[in-house]
């Protein structure tokens, strides 16, 4: 790479709490520096600890960094050279040198704390691993003395905090050492301690912790690492380790008070201590240069790269909190807040490279297959027959091709001359393709569109999601994930993790009269994460929504925004879809996951012949609102239900101090240009009125309540189309899931969890991608057909059910009697309600708690 500018951006400390990016300039380097253009950058706890302290004033933020190295220092060895992408650790909040800190346009680095990034790794998941690594090896290596084969092939090693960075890799590391880790953290975070490595996982705020981990290690316990390090975290270690004491290392300066066993060696890691010099920070972070511990992280980061390379060690899961240095401060808020969990905050800083980087990996994954065709073609000798010449020629043109169109899209226009002047002219018709295309063209980004896309992606697919409108309004109330929703998405990605972080699972039902007369209440879901696997959770539609949006693009996943599907073309291998203002993908297949409007429903059923009308009106209402959760309900979260004449209303918790509620009335279709988001005027007129119906009815006060105090307030129809049979779900290389296909009314609230089993079923039909068995139109239609034939009679219950359900919830007077008496009855029936459950929540798998 070329020398920059003698400028750079930069995030520095001004005050407590203040940190601003400024312009600043790129130093000189020294022997032993490296000047790297950044990528990406990862976000550390102790990053928004120094930030909101504040020191040292002037100072350069940042530790953990991902990029491509420009320049480097005369002593710095050959591994190093520039154009190569790295990773590393820098040394923010340096008082004695304001340039050494990551979170930069360019960073200047030491050698022996920066390694390459492998293959196949991505700026992002390499953003993730440095500081944890250097920690991890400094604490177990470094400080407890660990050998790579312990003496005792049983020993167990504590990790306190173990879903934490320093400790997912502190569990990777032990398990690849041959040490038996177990580890502490929230029960949410189970999974991942354990995916991780962790033969146990431990819940902390269990008052039989400690006991619990002595029981299993058997009294022999001896080393524990603390990654949190308070009084309580340092009084379970020791109370964890076994009758002869041993090691007990911390992440930061321990309370000495809590020192309580004199068999027990406690020292702290400072991981600061690994540059080598100086750390001019206040006490108890001020050191002298230790050179034991420079020569340490130089050789254990060499090991680390290796770990990395060979897969023995895994980036963390990670969330992108923007996509400019300006956006780190987001992050740090969330880290100083504690909202974050179970999951690494990564901030791109340049787009462009780590775009290029996906082109890279894309061209490597093209070349691979090219190397393992052209050994086909060759027989493996090497003298080809000349058969095997014109497959090489053949395959030679497709790569080509191939290159010339992941190229074109990084290059100005005015350099089409030099793509088709380097990499050869267009592929000669009579050549036949002799690779099939990982591209799958994924219509809508609601729920369906981005896991689908995750399960794809994670079968070597190369899927790009399209969606109609440019930018995400602040459309839709609030959905109920529910227990089969939930388990889907927990594979996405920490899903399941951050909803629970943002409310309270539902733990109780509850259905009333319209005067607040209880008609029977149940406490089956309190066992519903046990049975199914997930609890239920509510949350804000626009919220989970832009989570899946974010889940599939931190996986690489592009997403067009504001391209509208106008039309489908099929060839023999391929599919071709135009979007409006004449712009156009081809991919193997397309899933259509577009909606209740969805254009793809429209377009397959043409092919059989079928006219697709506009949704039907229903006949019924919802005006949705939130407000603050009532007094009453404050910590028992539940889903609640109230039966009037005509009228229904719901409501479920959203935030932990958030609940959404809807009230369903009769309605006509021409109040349709009346509906959506209410504004302050519209909504204080709203409530007034509603409030006012609802209280000469006799309403409970505590629905009146809600009414009055809503902060947010929607109006919607709702709508339904006709059922499809299965053979009406596919067509050709079309396939389509969710609203798009089975749209159901929102009464038994399982739109977006049908749309989550769809994606999973349809995923776990479609085979892994090879670029050697190309899938013909044939093998798509019978992987759609089996498909739509496990799915459809299923939906086709739940969407008649909801039916049903709506319209026994509004009925009119002469009714109410007899509807109330069967909900009364409903709810006393445990067995009847729980396998209502069973039929809906046990699907799409069984995952055990």
């Amino acid at each position: 790479m070329t020398q920059p500018k003698s400028t750079r951006t930069a995030i520095l400390i001004q005050s407590p709490g203040v940190a601003t990016v400024a312009t600043v300039p790129i130093p000189t380097l020294s022997p032993t520096n490296i000047l790297v253009k950044t990528a990406c950058v990862g976000l550390n706890p102790s990053d928004a600890k120094m930030v909101q302290a504040g020191a040292p004033q002037g100072s350069m933020a940042g530790l953990d960094f991902a990029g491509e190295v420009v320049s480097k220092g005369s002593q710095v060895g050959s591994h190093i050279r520039p154009g190569d992408r790295v990773c590393g650790v820098a040394f923010g909040y340096n008082r004695d040198n304001d340039a050494t800190g990551a979170f930069a346009e360019y960073v200047v680095a030491e050698e022996h704390l920066v390694f390459g990034i492998p293959d196949g790794l991505s700026f992002q998941e390499a953003a993730t691993l440095p500081c944890g690594l250097l920690t991890g090896g400094m604490v177990l290596h470094h400080s407890m003395k660990l050998r790579d084969t312990p003496a005792d092939p049983t020993a167990h090693v504590l990790v306190y905090g173990g879903s934490t960075a320093s400790g997912i890799f502190m569990i990777q590391l032990l398990k690849h050492a041959g040490f038996i880790p177990v580890a502490t953290c929230s029960p949410r975070n189970f999974h991942l301690v354990k995916e991780a490595g962790a033969a146990a996982a431990f819940d902390y705020n269990s008052p039989t912790c400690a006991s619990d981990i002595r029981a299993l290690t058997d009294d022999r316990l001896a080393h524990a690492a603390d990654c949190i390090t308070t009084p309580a975290s340092m009084k379970i270690c020791y109370d964890s380790m076994g009758a002869a004491g041993g090691r007990y290392v911390a992440l930061d300066s321990f309370p000495i008070a809590s020192h309580s066993r004199r068999a027990v060696r406690p020292s702290w890691v400072f991981a600061m201590s690994a540059f080598g010099c100086a750390v001019d920070w206040v006490a108890p972070y001020k050191c002298h240069p230790s050179p034991a511990d420079r020569l340490f992280a130089e050789t254990w980061m060499r090991r680390a790269a290796d770990l990395v390379r060979d897969g023995e060690v895994r980036p963390l899961r990670f969330r992108l909190v923007g996509d400019s240095l300006g956006d780190v401060s987001k992050g740090l808020e969330e880290l100083r807040q504690g909202t974050v969990s179970g999951e690494k905050l990564v901030c791109v800083v340049n787009r462009s490279m780590v775009a290029s980087a996906r082109v890279v990996a894309k061209l490597n994954r093209v070349w691979a297959a090219f190397q393992g065709l052209l050994v086909g073609t060759m027989g493996g000798t090497s003298h080809p027959s000349a058969t095997g010449i014109t497959a090489f020629l053949s395959i030679s043109l497709c790569l080509s091709v191939s290159l010339s169109l992941c190229l074109s899209r990084f290059l100005p226009s005015s350099s089409d001359g030099l793509v088709t002047l380097c990499f050869g002219s267009q592929l000669h018709p009579s050549i036949p393709s002799m690779m099939s295309s990982p591209k799958v063209l994924v219509i809508g980004c609601g729920v369906a569109g981005p896991v689908v896309a995750c399960f794809l992606k994670q079968k070597g697919y190369e899927p790009i999601i399209f969606e109609r409108v440019e930018s995400p309004g602040d459309v839709g109330a609030s959905l109920m994930i529910c227990p089969n929703g939930l388990k889907v998405l927990e594979r996405v990605g920490p899903i399941p993790d951050k909803l629970l972080e943002n409310g309270p699972p539902v733990l109780e039902l509850c259905d009333h009269k319209a005067s607040g007369e209880v008609l029977g209440g149940s406490d089956i879901p309190t066992a519903f994460a046990k049975r199914y696997g997930q609890p239920a959770v509510g949350v804000k539609r626009t919220l989970i929504t832009s989570w899946l949006r974010d889940a599939a693009e931190e996986k690489g996943i592009e997403l067009r925004r504001g391209w509208a599907l106008e039309r489908i073309e099929e060839s023999n291998d391929s599919i071709t879809a135009f979007f409006e203002g004449g712009k156009s993908e081809t991919g193997s297949f397309l899933i259509g996951c577009d909606g209740l409007k969805a254009t793809t429903r429209k377009l397959l059923l043409a092919r059989a012949g079928l006219q697709d009308g506009l949704p039907s009106f229903t006949g019924l209402t919802q005006t949705a609102g939130v407000s603050p959760t009532p007094d009453a309900f404050r910590g028992r979260p539940g889903a609640r239900n109230w039966y009037g004449e005509l009228s229904h209303v719901i409501c479920y918790d959203m935030t932990h101090d958030k609940t959404s509620w809807a009230l369903t009335l009769p309605g006509e279709a021409v109040e349709e240009a009346s509906w959506g988001l209410f504004g302050d005027e519209q909504r204080a007129a709203a409530k007034k009125a509603i409030s006012a119906a609802l209280e000469a009815k006799g309403w409970d006060p505590v629905v009146l309540g809600l009414v009055n105090s809503a902060e947010r307030l929607i109006k919607y129809g709702i709508y339904d189309r006709p059922e499809l049979s299965p053979e009406q779900w596919y067509s050709g290389r079309c396939v389509m899931i969710g609203d798009a296909v089975h749209p159901t009314s929102v009464h038994l609230g399982q739109g977006a969890n049908q749309s989550c089993e769809d994606c999973y079923f349809l995923a776990e039909a479609i085979p892994d991608f090879d670029h050697t068995k190309p899938l013909s139109t044939e093998q798509l239609s019978s992987i759609f057909k089996s498909f739509a034939e496990k799915q459809q009679p299923h939906t086709s219950v739940l969407v008649n059910g909801a039916r049903a359900l709506g319209r026994a919830r509004v009925a009119p007077p002469e009714a109410c009697v007899q509807r109330d008496a069967a909900i009364a009855q409903s709810m006393a029936d445990r067995a009847g309600l729980q396998a209502k459950f069973d039929f809906t929540y046990s699907r799409p798998f069984q995952r055990p708690s």
